[in-house]
C-alpha cells in the first residue's frame, strides 16, 4: 500500500480523488507494475458501483488493463482525457462524458457574512435533494442519506424551506451543488461554494470538484471563487467485456 501511496503522491493533486477513496475504503484491489497502474475500489461509486482508476502519471498498457478488468465487470470509470479513447478502444461503454476537474487556487476566501445560514440538510428533505439530482436513480437516495448522516452536506433554508445545498462526495469532491429555481439569483450557490471551499481549507482539505463541460453557470462561478480548470476528464460505464 505504501508503494501505492507514493506513486500517486507523484501527481497528488491529479489523483487526490483516489487518495481520498483508498482512505475511506478497504476492500480494493490494483496492479502497480513499472509505470502501469490500475486500481479498482468496491462500492465506493454511490455506495454502489465498483470504480476503475487509472492514475494521471501512469502509462496505459491495453493487455495488463484488460487482465485486470474481469468480464463479469460493471464499473464506473474515471479516467484522464488521454486514456479515454484506449479504454473505449478495448471495452463496452454503457456511456461517457466529458468533464473537467477544478481545484482551488486562490488564496482565501471571502465571504461576507449576510442573513442566510448554513446548516446541514434535514433529513426530511432528502427525497427533494435526491430527486433533483441530474444522476438520480434506484440507489442514490441512500447515497446521499449516508452523506447526509456523515456530516457531509450542508444547505440553506428560506422560511423554513430548503433553497440551496450542496454535498462532499465520497472521493472528497464538492458537488450536487444546486439551488431551486424560486431562489435562484439571491447568490445562494456562491455562498455555499465559498463556505464549503473555506471550511475545507480551514481543515487542511484540498477543495475540488468535477462538472460536466458545459455547465457554465458552475464553471464561472468557481473561476469567480478561485477554483482553476488543472484537467479534462471522463466518467464513462464499463458495462462488461473487453472488446478484444
Amino acid at each position: 500500500m505504501s508503494k501505492l501511496y507514493e506513486y500517486l503522491k507523484t501527481e497528488e493533486i491529479r489523483n487526490y480523488h483516489i487518495l481520498n477513496l483508498l482512505k475511506k475504503f478497504d476492500d480494493y484491489d490494483y496492479v502497480l507494475d513499472d509505470n502501469f497502474c490500475i486500481i479498482r475500489i468496491k462500492k465506493c461509486i454511490d455506495d454502489h458501483y465498483d470504480g476503475i482508476y487509472i492514475p494521471y502519471n501512469c502509462e496505459y498498457i491495453s493487455e495488463k488493463a484488460q487482465n485486470f478488468i474481469r468480464n463479469s465487470d460493471e464499473m464506473f470509470c474515471t479516467i484522464d482525457e488521454k486514456f479515454h479513447n484506449l479504454i473505449e478502444n478495448d471495452f463496452e461503454l454503457e456511456w461517457s462524458e466529458e468533464c473537467y476537474q477544478f481545484a482551488f487556487k486562490g488564496k482565501e476566501i471571502s465571504n461576507n457574512s449576510d442573513c442566510y445560514t448554513i446548516s446541514h440538510i434535514n433529513l426530511k428533505d432528502i427525497d427533494t435533494v435526491d430527486k433533483l439530482w441530474t444522476y438520480h436513480d434506484f440507489y442514490t437516495k441512500n447515497y446521499i442519506t449516508n452523506l447526509v448522516n456523515n456530516g457531509n452536506s450542508s444547505a440553506i433554508y428560506i422560511d423554513k424551506q430548503i433553497a440551496g445545498w450542496c454535498l462532499i462526495h465520497n472521493d472528497g469532491s464538492l458537488g450536487t451543488l444546486f439551488v431551486k429555481e424560486e431562489f435562484r439569483g439571491l447568490g445562494l450557490a456562491e455562498k455555499l461554494l465559498k463556505y464549503n471551499t473555506e471550511k475545507m481549507i480551514t481543515d487542511k482539505i484540498f477543495p475540488f470538484f468535477f462538472t460536466v463541460h458545459n455547465n457554465n453557470a458552475s464553471i464561472s462561478l468557481a473561476k469567480k471563487i478561485g477554483f482553476e480548470k488543472i484537467a479534462k476528464v471522463y466518467w464513462c460505464g464499463i458495462i462488461n467485456r473487453s472488446k478484444q
